[in-house]
């Protein structure tokens, strides 16, 4: 699977009549602005893309010694619902 770089969102950027440090800017906003309400544990809904839930995880696992359950400190995950518009077949 293909990944997406920013450089690749910047570059679509200046095709519009953006200048690259105009570009940057934007993107940064952007990611920091998504990234702080993720941390603050606020859902980020895109719209046509879909919605980023943050969520805290307990982790479990098996002691390999011992086979005793333990349980690890918790570790925050993103979950993902897609939009109607992106899961829908083309």
């Amino acid at each position: 699977m293909d990944k997406c770089a920013s450089g690749e969102i910047v570059a679509a950027l200046m095709e519009k009549g953006w200048t690259r440090v105009e570009a940057r800017q934007a993107l940064a906003v952007i990611l920091d602005t998504v990234s702080s309400a993720l941390v603050a544990n606020r859902p980020v809904q895109l719209v046509n893309i879909g919605t980023l839930h943050p969520r805290v995880c307990d982790v479990q696992y098996r002691h390999p010694v011992s086979g005793e359950m333990q349980i690890a400190e918790q570790r925050r995950a993103i979950t993902i619902r897609v939009s109607r518009k992106l899961s829908q077949p083309c």
